[in-house]
């Protein structure tokens, strides 16, 4: 078995796809392709994509793809056939996500060995975009989790979860950024996997329905009520 790689990401400036793709090059990981999506408009703001350390980056991705030997495609995630192209012509077998659109289930059986995503929270209970939110309003510790996706948002098969460390000083901003980070981990480890191809194994996860996005005044009384949770959870 030997993996041959598709990183999905974005076609603009974007830390979390940067570090992916570093992290598998520095691994001397060489058989990837990356797959762009355009940037779109979306019709939401995850507010808490404001933080620097998550969104404040100038690396041009296909710049960077060039200077270290990646394949570098940019096409809508929702392109069915040229990505069917692109993962045949180049025998590709497993898929990582540094930043995507929603893959759909004709997309993710493309890939022998699955998608791999890393999510900022726990799953099932955190699924969705407002993780983080879900994470202090169910009460569950603080972590990250690498999953295989399926067709469902933030489902699949768990690979592994990393606890997230703070203290009770931390603001909100500060555990977002280790959230953040602990991603990346995961993804350190599991590279390592990667480049031995060794068996990468996991366990089906049992999300009965997604979390739905929460109001901006549902979100400010999970804010207002952290104090108990950081209490809780803090190193």
């Amino acid at each position: 078995m030997k993996y041959k790689l598709a990183v999905f990401c974005y076609d603009f400036p974007h830390l979390k796809s940067e570090l992916v793709i570093k992290t598998l090059f520095n691994h001397k990981i060489r058989d990837v392709i990356v797959i762009a999506a355009p940037k779109v408009i979306l019709g939401f703001k995850n507010n808490l994509s404001s933080f620097p350390s998550l969104s404040k980056t100038d690396t041009n991705l296909r710049d960077l793809c060039k200077d270290i030997g990646y394949s570098y495609f940019v096409v809508p995630h929702s392109n069915i056939l040229e990505i069917t192209s692109l993962v045949r012509e180049h025998d590709i077998n497993i898929g990582i996500i540094g930043g995507a659109r929603i893959l759909v289930k004709e997309i993710i059986d493309l890939f022998k060995f699955g998608i791999i995503n890393y999510h900022p929270g726990p799953l099932p209970e955190t699924s969705g975009l407002d993780s983080f939110f879900w994470m202090v309003k169910k009460d569950c510790p603080p972590s990250v989790s690498a999953h295989f996706i399926d067709h469902r948002v933030d489902a699949g098969s768990l690979i592994a979860e990393k606890k997230t460390e703070f203290s009770i000083k931390s603001d909100i901003g500060t555990i977002v950024h280790n959230l953040f980070f602990d991603q990346i981990e995961l993804h350190n480890e599991l590279s390592k996997k990667i480049k031995n191809n060794q068996v990468i194994k996991a366990t089906k996860i049992n999300r009965l329905k997604k979390n739905k996005p929460m109001s901006k005044t549902e979100k400010e009384e999970v804010l207002n009520a952290m104090i108990m949770w950081k209490k809780k959870h803090a190193s």
